[in-house]
């Protein structure tokens, strides 16, 4: 009913990224990262006697042993019982599980709690095992609901080592929906003289459910995550973003016009802001900013070639440049990194400028970072190929990009297209209410090729529709108020991207 992970801020250098990525893999299994002890000896050294000194004048160092012990901070966890029948209209505890917790370091640990049902952070449902039917976290009522409760262990010896329930937690309460700390010893509480192995060192979680008459037969299954951050005042965990390529849970997710959301890009941890919108598609609401690996093969698992017919995979060989040089080819890939490069916001006739920041953070949750430029591709870049000499008809969408699995770059026309989305959403350029504003943010990003173009007067975003040999469609939008959603450009400059779900 639950899984454990040890979260040790302390002694893995904050390293939340490795933690996250851990976090990513796991499955319904007790995790718990080993403790390590470090020991340390000094070395041992003798002076010389001094010349002509006798032996009882000669002079020594003492001799000197340093150890060093590392903080050991463990959780496990035994499961007591992970099932139940249930009659409608009955309330059982359903499962049970003890939960140890030590930690040698005086500045202590805090444990915190999450729903984590078919493997979301923050579902906090029951799901039947067809998927078809749930029944939600709650405390009361006469509709079926599921809950928990934690229990400290029995103390025993002279020495205790039992961790402090958070108050919430010590009656039937709902499961968290985000990182929820249940349980801790601090500094004030703590000693480093206690004993790991005292039966005292540990709590028992329990969850009860009630079913009505009305819920569907069948077995549900649901799951809590139990994770221990060191030290106590260390901050609580993150809950880590749906991943952009499950594209079933953000639809899930995102049901109504303007509903929004981050999602982490898995190729490599980069978050995007993602937004339903009037066209009933949802589409990404800020520039793709992903760096093409040389010799790395993308598949179909992550990246969009599963509709190609060309092949699930590519293995490009050429990387994202981070300096200013360009390919400039109209069949060959090139992209280019200009940095932390945002758009300022300002959607006047001016039209506004680009800054360089070293500091901002296209992950976090401002409305600014939806302005973050992002990398440039060429076209071919744009539809993961590494020769697109072949493709020079009129028309012809090439059905693979660079988007992660699950999207794709809009189309010429039909529902996936620019026009489309114009269209539903009123877009304008250059005036109040236009497409640079909420909620869609596209940014006046300009192009590359060999150096600046148009960078700050106009936005250019590729399609995946050929025009000819050297030419693609895409959308352009400029501060002067022209928006022209099946424009056309040379395909060796670089552009920015942005996907739409399929």
């Amino acid at each position: 009913m639950g899984n454990v992970v040890l979260w040790n801020y302390k002694h893995n250098n904050n390293d939340k990224a490795r933690v996250e990525d851990i976090m990513k893999k796991i499955q319904p299994k007790i995790y718990i990262f080993p403790a390590v002890m470090l020991v340390v000896l000094g070395a041992v050294g003798v002076a010389a006697s001094a010349p002509g000194a006798s032996a009882d004048d000669s002079l020594a160092v003492d001799d000197e042993i340093n150890i060093t012990v590392d903080s050991a901070c463990t959780m496990g966890q035994t499961v007591l019982q992970n099932s139940e029948s249930l009659n409608p209209g009955g309330t059982k505890v359903v499962g049970s599980s003890r939960i140890a917790a030590y930690c040698n370091d005086n500045e202590g640990y805090a444990i915190y709690a999450i729903g984590y049902t078919n493997g979301e952070y923050g579902n906090t449902n029951l799901i039947s095992t067809d998927g078809n039917h749930t029944i939600p976290t709650g405390t009361s009522g006469s509709n079926s609901y599921w809950n928990m409760k934690l229990t400290q262990g029995t103390a025993t010896g002279t020495t205790s080592y039992l961790p402090i329930m958070v108050n919430e937690f010590t009656t039937n309460t709902t499961i968290p929906n985000d990182y929820t700390k249940v349980a801790y010893r601090d500094s004030s509480t703590i000693s480093q003289t206690e004993d790991p192995t005292k039966s005292g060192s540990y709590f028992t979680t329990t969850y009860a459910a009630h079913v009505d008459t009305t819920q569907p037969a069948g077995i549900y299954n649901g799951q809590v995550q139990y994770v221990m951050v060191h030290p106590s005042s260390a901050p609580a965990p993150e809950k880590p973003p749906v991943a952009m390529q499950d594209t079933a849970t953000i639809k899930s997710k995102l049901t109504n016009t303007g509903d929004t959301m981050q999602a982490v890009d898995s190729r490599d941890g980069k978050k995007y802001w993602i937004t339903k919108l009037a066209d009933g598609n949802i589409w990404m609401a800020q520039n793709l900013d992903l760096s093409i690996e040389a010799g790395r093969t993308y598949t179909s698992a992550d990246t969009d070639l599963a509709n190609s017919t060309i092949g699930t995979t590519w293995t490009p060989t050429v990387s994202t440049s981070t300096t200013s040089s360009w390919t400039s080819s109209y069949t060959a890939p090139s992209s280019y990194d200009p940095g932390n490069l945002y758009w300022n916001g300002n959607v006047t006739t001016s039209g506004g400028s680009l800054s360089n920041s070293t500091t901002a953070d296209p992950s976090a949750t401002s409305g600014g970072t939806h302005y973050h430029v992002g990398n440039y591709y060429n076209w071919t870049a744009a539809v993961a190929m590494s020769n697109s000499s072949s493709y020079t008809s009129s028309g012809t969408d090439v059905n693979q990009s660079i988007c992660p699995a699950g999207w794709r770059l809009p189309t010429y026309s039909g529902d996936k297209s620019y026009l489309s989305l114009k269209n539903a959403q009123g877009l304008t350029s250059g005036t109040s209410g236009n497409i640079q504003n909420t909620p869609t943010y596209f940014v006046y990003g300009g192009g590359w090729n060999d150096s600046s173009y148009g960078v700050g007067g106009g936005g250019y975003y590729w399609s995946s529709v050929v025009r000819s040999s050297s030419n693609s469609y895409l959308l352009y939008f400029s501060a002067g108020g022209f928006l022209y959603p099946r424009d056309s450009s040379g395909r060796d400059i670089g552009y920015s991207l942005r996907c739409v779900a399929r």
